[in-house]
């Protein structure tokens, strides 16, 4: 169980262990398909009634901008922005698969942290702020807890939501299993076609469009402030969400806090950049701070270096 107030901030690296591609890989996983007019991605955009030259310029363009992130492209090129987040959507939705979450992962790791008696896990304090379109984190821990229970969907789903989950940057659709009315509302599965492309892409933001008054960060940001326990996982750090999140205030609360920060791919000099970033006046002397190394992906962070308690 996890008893003390913990807020974990996942970022497109928290996917990764569930064949989610990310930054990099998401730009060339969609310029790769886009390159085959027959392709599936190809024909999707164009029932989508986005034109073959369109398409095609915003492929070649996507290409050749060699940035780390769509979000980054999209900045500038607002000429491309509809296409692109139907491409986002286009691209992810066929990843929503139930066999890639029944996998070993930092999934299962959580899970064993949250997951005891069934009458007790109201009582974990978690919340979860995820940069993260996908859905992945809580289909997971909503299967977890009805095969580990053996509860009826709507028993189960009324569990789950006592696990707070905010998507800041919105998501693929409401979850079906939680909010069955909703006309947003769809399952976790890899079916696609052009209406789901077109109302999941509605509801996704990409980081420009997003701001620090929003209703999604200023829950973040409440849940940050009352946090006993923040751990940063799989999170890129991009100098906006860090502001959004006030990350980079968290020394100025006035509770103690334990932080931990994953830092996977980064070099010695890089974490050395984003620690003065983050704490540019030092670390204050009633915080316990941890970074992780180059070479810690999510679960062994979390086993190595992160306190869940």
């Amino acid at each position: 169980m996890i008893r003390k107030d913990t807020v974990l901030i996942l970022g497109a690296g928290a996917s990764a262990d569930y064949n989610f591609p990310l930054g990099r890989g998401l730009i060339m996983s969609i310029c790769s398909q886009l390159s085959d007019e027959h392709s599936s991605l190809f024909s999707l955009l164009k029932q989508c009634s986005f034109k073959s030259q369109l398409i095609r310029d915003f492929s070649a363009q996507l290409k050749e901008s060699n940035l780390p992130s769509i979000d980054a492209f999209l900045e500038n090129r607002a000429e491309f922005e509809q296409v692109g987040k139907v491409s986002i959507a286009g691209t992810l939705i066929p990843y929503e698969t139930k066999d890639s979450l029944c996998r070993s992962g930092w999934y299962e790791y959580l899970h064993s942290k949250l997951i005891g008696k069934s009458s007790e896990f109201s009582a974990n304090r978690l919340t979860v702020v995820t940069f993260n379109y996908d859905r992945s984190f809580e289909y997971a821990l909503f299967l977890a807890l009805r095969s580990s229970y053996g509860l009826r969907n709507d028993e189960c789903a009324k569990l789950l939501q006592q696990i707070r989950i905010i998507h800041v940057y919105g998501q693929l659709g409401e979850s079906a299993y939680l909010s069955p009315e909703s006309e947003s509302a769809r399952a976790y599965m890899p079916d696609l076609n052009a209406s789901i492309a077109m109302e999941c892409a509605k509801a996704i933001k990409v980081v420009h469009e997003g701001s620090i008054n929003t209703e999604e960060f200023l829950a973040a940001q409440q849940a940050l402030i009352g946090a006993e326990i923040v751990c940063c996982l799989g999170f890129g750090y991009h100098p906006a969400n860090v502001k959004r999140l006030l990350l980079d205030q968290l020394p100025a609360t006035p509770n103690q806090k334990r932080l931990f920060f994953s830092t996977y791919g980064l070099t010695q000099k890089q974490t050395d950049k984003l620690q003065l970033r983050l704490f540019p006046n030092g670390w204050p002397g009633t915080f316990a701070i941890q970074f992780g190394t180059k070479d810690k992906k999510v679960l062994d962070f979390l086993e190595d270096t992160a306190a869940l308690e």
